[in-house]
C-alpha cells in the first residue's frame, strides 16, 4: 500500500519549473513533520532511540544534543557502556543510559522536548518508508513553509487540501516523471477530497496545478512569478493537455471521462465504472 503526503494546496506554488527538488522538498517537509507531529510516544523509547544513534550512528545526532550527552557522560549523570555499547547479544538493551536519560528528562524539559522532536522526526520517515539518515533539514523547511500557508490563508481564506503518493515525489525528484504529472495529481485529488468521483473542469484543474484554489489567485500568482505563465498557457492547448492527462490516467493515477467541457474524474473507479455511473446519474436527472 502507497504512502501518501497531505498537504495544502498552496504548497504546489514553491514548485517554480520541471527540475525545481527545492519545491519538491518543501512538500516533503511539511508531510513528514505534520506526520509525525501526530505521533504519539513513549519516553522509554525515545531514550533508546537517541542512546542507540549516540553509539551507532552519532552524526544522526545534532551536535547540541550530542555535546548534552557528552556532558552527561562525563560528570556522570549518564553511565555510558564502553565494552557493549547498550548491545546484550543482538538484543539492543540500554538499562543503565535509559535510568539516566529518564533522570535528564525529568529535570530538563528542553532536553527532552528535543529528544522527542527528534524520535518522532525519525519515526515518521521510517514509517513513510523514506531514509532517516538522508534528509535535509526538514524542521527549518517546515517552519518557512507553515508561515507560508498561515500568510497565504491570512489573505485567502482557508484552503483546499491535498495529497500525492509518497512514491510519485520521489520519482519526479529522481527525474523518472515529469513534473506536471505530479501537478495534475494533486490537482485532481484537490476536487475529490473524499469523495470517489467529483465533476469538474479543465481550467479548475489547469488553476489548481500551480497551487491556486481559484482564478483570482492564479492572476495573483502569475503576476508575482510571471516565468509560470507561459507553463500554464501551453497546458491549456488541447494536444498538451490530452497527452498529459491520458498518460496520467494509463499510468493508473486516476480515471476520467469527459462530458463536453465538464470533467469526472475518480481515483477509486475504472473509467468504465465512472462512465456507467454519470449515465445513472443523468437517467435519473432527465427521468426526475
Amino acid at each position: 500500500m502507497d504512502k501518501y503526503f497531505k498537504f495544502p494546496l498552496c504548497l504546489m506554488q514553491h514548485i517554480k519549473n520541471d527540475k525545481d527538488k527545492d519545491g519538491l522538498l518543501m512538500l516533503v517537509a511539511f508531510g513528514v513533520m505534520s506526520f509525525s507531529e501526530k505521533m504519539n510516544f513513549q519516553k522509554t523509547s525515545v531514550a533508546n532511540q537517541i542512546i542507540y544513534l549516540y553509539y551507532r550512528n552519532p552524526t544522526a545526532l545534532p551536535k547540541k544534543l550530542r555535546r548534552h550527552i557528552d556532558d552527561m557522560i562525563e560528570d556522570g549523570r549518564l553511565q555510558e557502556d564502553e565494552d557493549y555499547h547498550g548491545f546484550g547479544g543482538a538484543t539492543f538493551t540500554p538499562e543503565q543510559e535509559n535510568e539516566g536519560m529518564m533522570t535528564e528528562f525529568a529535570a530538563n524539559n528542553g532536553f527532552l522536548r528535543q529528544c522527542i522532536a527528534l524520535y518522532k522526526e525519525r519515526q515518521a520517515l521510517s514509517l513513510l518508508n523514506l531514509n532517516p539518515d538522508l534528509k535535509p533539514d526538514f524542521e527549518a523547511k517546515y517552519t518557512e513553509v507553515v508561515k507560508f500557508i498561515r500568510d497565504f490563508e491570512a489573505r485567502n481564506g482557508a484552503d483546499a487540501w491535498t495529497s500525492v503518493p509518497t512514491s510519485l515525489i520521489f520519482d519526479v525528484y529522481n527525474g523518472k516523471v515529469p513534473m506536471n504529472y505530479l501537478r495534475l495529481v494533486a490537482a485532481v485529488k484537490s476536487v475529490l477530497s473524499k469523495k470517489n468521483f467529483n465533476p469538474t473542469y479543465k481550467s479548475v484543474l489547469l488553476c489548481r496545478m500551480f497551487g491556486c484554489k481559484k482564478a483570482s489567485i492564479l492572476t495573483d500568482f502569475f503576476n508575482v512569478n510571471p516565468q509560470l505563465k507561459g507553463q500554464h498557457e501551453n497546458l491549456t492547448r488541447r494536444r498538451q493537455w490530452e497527452r498529459l492527462i491520458d498518460k496520467a490516467e494509463e499510468n493508473g493515477h486516476f480515471s476520467y471521462y469527459c462530458t463536453g467541457r465538464q470533467f469526472f474524474v475518480s481515483l477509486t473507479m475504472t473509467k468504465e465504472e465512472l462512465h456507467r455511473v454519470i449515465n445513472i446519474k443523468r437517467e435519473k436527472r432527465i427521468n426526475a
